[in-house]
């Protein structure tokens, strides 16, 4: 079958807007549902909404500034490529898989170029025109008229898309051994920092590149990844080690604090009744209590338990358990 195209300037002007605007629409999608997963996965171990949307908004806009630029260099390919921008006459002609390309330039010249159907990357409808893509980046892109030929096209690139996948589900192509290598990369995902970053990297590549493996890559690492680094979290926290710290460091401050309250007392003739009042001696006050889970006074969180009575005050710390009234409790040593 062969089919004449003419091509018009205007043609020409929309052509680029249409490319950016389709391959913004075909990802942004995926781009929310990426930032929403990392974001939920961050702030899994402790939600806190702050953090969650800070997270969500940062992880798009990364990715949305990744994406932009491979979107931008891939029309710039197009841009650059002299068989796009200079056509003015097309002629294409389909016969036993092969495209023959015959057409003529701005200034007169008559060329021909020959693809096999197998040969095309993309084929890309945008309202009134059709894009077609090779894989070496060679683009042509056509006014939409010739239903017959345009629909022949597709249902031709279609048949070579099915019979290239079977031909990795058999295992006939050497691509589908070769990819077995990449699967070393799940390892990295057992190194937090490192693996969290590959993770992006390749689920963002699965999709751009629509590579099954690639996505598998990614969000194992990134799973692996958060996970390990919310277990770590977890373990020094609850580290023996770790607690006796905070408690040297709580006695500290709660000894520091009796200091201050008493010289409140010495200069107004009583205790305060809370401890944001002995703040006007000492604005560098340190009143936290690394184990206070809970809210004492609606200005302060998290405080030490502070409670004026008739004969003083009772000041202490809820202790490792961050449960107020329990053995565990820490008090002053004076």
């Amino acid at each position: 079958m062969e089919v004449n195209y003419q091509l018009l300037e205007n043609d020409f002007k929309k052509q680029y807007a249409d490319l950016f605007f389709y391959y913004l629409r075909k990802i942004y999608f995926k781009i929310i549902l990426i930032s929403l997963l990392i974001s939920v996965l961050f702030t899994i171990n402790k939600f806190d909404i702050i953090t969650f949307v800070l997270m969500f908004f940062g992880t798009l806009i990364f990715f949305l500034i990744l994406n932009f630029g491979n979107m931008f260099y891939d029309i710039i390919k197009i841009y650059r490529n002299k068989t796009l921008n200079k056509i003015v006459e097309l002629n294409i002609a389909l016969s036993n898989e092969v495209l023959i390309f015959n057409y003529t330039s701005e200034k007169n010249e008559s060329k021909q170029i020959e693809y096999k159907i197998n040969d095309i990357k993309e084929i890309i409808e945008i309202k009134n025109h059709l894009y077609i893509i090779f894989k070496n980046n060679t683009s042509f892109f056509l006014k939409k008229g010739n239903t017959e030929f345009e629909k022949l096209l597709k249902t031709e690139f279609k048949k070579c898309e099915i019979t290239f996948q079977d031909s990795n589900l058999i295992g006939t192509n050497s691509n589908s051994n070769n990819s077995k290598n990449y699967y070393w990369l799940l390892l990295l995902g057992l190194i937090p920092g490192v693996g969290l970053i590959v993770g992006c990297v390749y689920f963002f590549l699965g999709f751009y590149r629509n590579n099954s493996m690639f996505k598998i890559i990614g969000a194992s690492n990134i799973v692996m990844s958060i996970f390990l680094i919310d277990i770590i979290e977890i373990v020094g926290q609850k580290s023996e080690i770790n607690i006796d710290s905070e408690k040297n460091i709580v006695m500290e401050n709660l000894n520091d604090l009796v200091r201050d309250i008493e010289f409140y007392k010495l200069k107004q003739g009583d205790y305060p009744y809370q401890i944001n009042d002995v703040k006007i001696y000492n604005k560098n006050l340190n009143d936290l209590d690394l184990f206070n889970k809970e809210k004492y006074h609606d200005d302060y969180n998290p405080v030490f338990y502070y409670e004026k009575t008739i004969d003083g005050y009772i000041l202490k710390s809820v202790g490792p358990d961050g449960v107020l009234n329990t053995k565990d409790d820490i008090y002053p040593e004076y």
